[in-house]
């Protein structure tokens, strides 16, 4: 066909549709274009299979992504299984998984409440040491405190008088002047000394805290004898020092801790009165201290070394049966205050000697008091010699700063006492008590209990001690 040259449209009047639009679909052939309406358009099957395989596999590798370790421990326990292998593998320790739960509604606000605060020590503190002098267990003792019913030994009224003079101080240091070798090597009042085990029980009683064994009896049943000295006294429920069952405890001092003060208390004797000869040369080496400077030295400077606020020095030294102390001992003395000793205490000649309390300048150039008692008597015991028969109980106070650190002598003072011993031929009814003598002058309801010649000696007892010990540095109990 020509276009027509007449016609300015491109396309003939015939070609227009029923709607007047032009197509180039002839009519004859196919319908002419609907623009109203839209044909859906449709994708093969095949095509929507393979999207869904993918969008599967995607996410089965989303999962094994994070999953892996669990799936490889999964079937390394289906190997296992399957093999039958009966060795264990090691495998992590199982955690429990959380399970959720509702969460529950909040609770009210909570009240503030007071939070307890621990109270702080205080800031000063007061401790009383005390001392007794030297524990003897003679024959008649031993008999005294044998009871016929039992057939067992007490030995509890020898302190009951006494006892309370003792409680009220936090330490009581004695000197035990007797072995406690036990039963079967024969109990003994004389030299070899062995005393029954009950006497402990007695002492411990009454109040005493730690005992001294380094003396001239404590070999007089050998090694075995110390041995079993050491142990019977710590199963009482006291604590000793002295000798020493192996070099560790030799070179490590007893430091006993008072209400937050440490005191440290050391045992040296001059003598074992030939006992010695009975021991190894390797346990003499390391069982007994014996008084020398150069120890005494080191042993106050370990002490300090580990802790003592205070050092004390039990020495059993000079002669028997004197009441004034040596030229010797006062060197002795002196040297171990220099050395940085706060308290020397003195046992062995039976009788109580002089007492000093004065103010000290250490090695360290600090001035402190301190307090020298040449010998503090027999506690108990069954001699009645002039002087022999009584003792004192010396009380020494101090104080601690425990913030500050600082420890400071306060007081002094010390009571007299007197074993009374009933007038018998009789030991086993001899009643051994160890007295205040101040309570008992004081208390004319306690003293006229006694028969005239125990009155008239324990007013003796009183005069003598007082008159040795003095009341200018160390005041007097009258209990």
């Amino acid at each position: 066909m020509t276009p027509d040259n007449n016609n300015s449209n491109q396309f003939s009047e015939g070609r227009r549709n029923r709607k007047g639009n032009y197509s180039t679909v002839n009519d004859n052939t196919a319908r002419g274009a609907q623009p109203t309406k839209k044909q859906k358009r449709t994708y093969p099957k095949s095509f929507l299979v393979a999207i869904l395989i993918i969008v599967v596999l995607s996410i089965g590798g989303i999962y094994a992504f994070f999953n892996w370790d669990t799936i490889v421990g999964n079937s390394d326990d289906k190997l296992i299984n399957i093999s039958g292998t009966s060795t264990p593998i090691p495998t992590a320790i199982p955690t429990s998984v959380p399970t959720m739960s509702p969460s529950p509604s909040p609770d009210p606000t909570p009240k503030p409440t007071s939070v307890a605060t621990k109270t702080p020590p205080p800031e000063i503190v007061n401790i009383t040491i005390s001392a007794i002098g030297d524990i003897m267990c003679q024959q008649a003792q031993i008999d005294d405190a044998f009871n016929q019913n039992t057939l067992d030994y007490d030995f509890t009224h020898n302190f009951s008088e006494i006892a309370q003079s003792l409680q009220r101080s936090d330490l009581v240091i004695g000197s035990s002047l007797t072995t406690f070798a036990g039963a079967d090597q024969g109990y003994s009042g004389e030299s070899p000394y062995n005393a029954p085990d009950a006497l402990l029980d007695a002492l411990a009683g009454a109040g005493v805290d730690v005992l001294t064994t380094g003396n001239g009896h404590i070999f007089d049943y050998e090694w075995a004898g110390v041995e079993r000295t050491n142990k019977k006294i710590k199963e009482a429920g006291m604590q000793t020092t002295g000798t020493y069952l192996s070099e560790q405890d030799y070179y490590e001092p007893l430091i006993i801790e008072v209400e937050g003060v440490y005191v440290a208390i050391l045992s040296f004797t001059d003598t074992t009165n030939g006992g010695e000869k009975n021991i190894s040369l390797n346990r003499l080496d390391y069982g007994i201290k014996y008084i020398r400077k150069s120890r005494i030295r080191d042993n106050i400077t370990i002490a300090r070394d580990k802790g003592a606020d205070i050092v004390i020095l039990c020495l059993h030294w000079g002669e028997e049966y004197t009441r004034q102390e040596s030229k010797e001992m006062r060197e002795t003395a002196q040297y171990a205050l220099e050395q940085g000793a706060d308290i020397i205490l003195g046992t062995k000649s039976h009788m109580v000697q002089r007492a000093r309390r004065k103010f000290q300048k250490g090695e360290d150039g600090v001035m402190r008091e301190v307090i020298v008692a040449y010998s503090l008597g027999n506690f108990i015991s069954s001699q009645r010699d002039t002087y022999t028969d009584s003792g004192m109980i010396l009380n020494i106070h101090y104080q601690k700063n425990t913030i500050t650190g600082e420890v400071k002598l306060t007081g002094s003072d010390y009571v007299p006492t007197w074993v009374s011993i009933n007038e018998t031929d009789n030991n086993s009814e001899k009643n051994f008590r160890v007295l205040p003598i101040g309570k008992y002058l004081n208390t004319p309801e306690l003293f006229n209990t006694l028969p005239q010649s125990a009155k008239d000696q324990m007013q003796k007892a009183w005069n003598e001690t007082t008159s040795m010990v003095g009341m200018d540095l160390f005041s007097t109990l009258d209990e």
